[in-house]
């Protein structure tokens, strides 16, 4: 099974077209990685899929978001 690094360092690399030896914890995703704030958001959801589980799934409203 792959380390959260390792599943991280994929989920970035395929969002970002990049090289997964270029994501190391150092990187800024902006300035290393050349990431815009849409990519960003991509990220973000593309980690609470990778990530989610039954058990820490948490929905929010349209009302609350």
């Amino acid at each position: 099974m792959a380390t959260v690094l390792e599943r991280v360092q994929a989920v970035v690399a395929e969002k970002l077209s990049v090289d997964e030896s270029e994501v190391v914890p150092e990187a800024s995703f902006m300035e290393d990685l050349n990431a815009d704030s849409l990519d960003l958001v991509d990220l973000i959801m593309a980690f609470e899929e990778e990530f989610s589980t039954d058990d820490n799934a948490v929905e929010i409203s349209d009302e609350d978001a």
